[in-house]
């Protein structure tokens, strides 16, 4: 075996072990002839120092996507990995969409239409007040406006994608999410290297949105559309608690990973609960919310110390807690997908 076969072989290892059973074998034929040139002496250089070409590596990438992210009528594992990638997105996206919801009370709530709380506390600047999904150490000017264009965006994509126009809600998103860091880097470069962590995770939703293919099961549609509302006020209530009791919003980290660590950590916490009352549980939703949970622990440790109030308890206490809930749910998850076969 030459090295360029040994190569293009451990490649394709990227791909479930049934689809290789079946066609590993086709696929490296194929391969090695479409590398031969003819010329004795370059062939028999090409097998012994040549790797497979980029566009190879992509196309098995993108074969392997296919693959272990299924739709309907996919094997079993390939469809639960499929469908937690599209429950992840869809909760991606639902942040973004619930953001816009929670500026919108907030600053309702500033100007004094929500009169269940009143203002404060003094000192704080209406214009300086941070909102769930901005982080804190935004100043009130351009990039503000900017992320808002964004969340509108990424709105309009996430209620596209529930009414059955999939490909318009992609291309919603990339137009929302890839300018943003660039729109950023103009605007400021050192809050563009602050944010980084958060634009990666931006990049991920954008390719996980490739999971939503013409065999994949159509979302849910009023669960997914009541959760918009019901999210904007989730995120914009403990702001309003904070700020009109007259607590100091900046003693504590109150930023982005922060909220969505918190509000994992109970979605996680009831999820267990529930699989503990009724064991025949949904493994997509538990392997959606274990990737949720890798993304936000990843966006705090990767945005820790850069916020106002960064370093204290509360820090600690959201991977302290997410670490909690999210161990046992791997292992939980872990077991169920072990009990899935790979074949239909």
């Amino acid at each position: 075996m030459s090295r360029l076969e040994r190569r293009y072989r451990g490649l394709l290892r990227l791909l479930p072990a049934p689809y290789r059973r079946a066609w590993e074998e086709d696929m490296v034929t194929a391969f090695l002839e479409s590398m031969a040139t003819g010329d004795p002496e370059l062939d028999e250089d090409i097998a012994d120092l040549g790797r497979p070409p980029a566009s190879e590596v992509l196309s098995v990438l993108a074969l392997a996507a296919r693959l272990w992210f299924g739709g309907l009528g996919a094997p079993p594992r390939q469809f639960v990995w499929g469908q937690a990638l599209r429950i992840a997105a869809l909760v991606g996206l639902l942040s973004h969409a619930a953001s816009v919801v929670s500026s919108l009370v907030v600053r309702l709530w500033i100007d004094g239409r929500l009169g269940l709380i009143p203002f404060g506390p003094p000192g704080v600047p209406a214009e300086g007040i941070p909102v769930p999904g901005v982080e804190v150490s935004l100043p009130p000017a351009l990039w503000d406006q900017v992320w808002i264009v964004v969340d509108l965006l990424v709105l309009a994509g996430y209620l596209a994608l529930l009414l059955g126009r999939r490909r318009l809600s992609q291309v919603l998103v990339v137009l929302a999410i890839l300018p943003a860091p660039l729109w950023q880097g103009l605007y400021d470069s050192e809050l563009l290297l602050r944010n980084a962590p958060r634009f990666v995770l931006d990049l991920l939703l954008v390719l996980a949105m490739g999971a939503f293919r013409s065999d994949s099961p159509k979302p849910r549609l009023w669960p997914w559309l009541l959760a918009v509302p019901v999210g904007g006020l989730v995120l914009a209530a403990p702001l309003i608690l904070v700020l009109g009791l007259a607590v100091d919003p900046f003693s504590w980290s109150f930023d982005t990973a922060t909220v969505y660590g918190a509000l994992l950590t109970v979605a996680i916490a009831g999820y267990l609960v529930a699989g503990a009352l009724r064991p025949a549980r949904d493994s997509a939703w538990g392997l959606a919310l274990l990737v949720l949970g890798g993304a936000v622990l990843a966006l705090r440790l990767g945005t820790w110390g850069t916020a106002p109030g960064s370093g204290s308890w509360g820090e600690l206490l959201v991977v302290a807690a997410l670490l909690a809930v999210g161990l046992p749910l791997a292992l939980r998850t872990r077991r169920a997908l072990r009990g899935l076969p790979q074949e239909a």
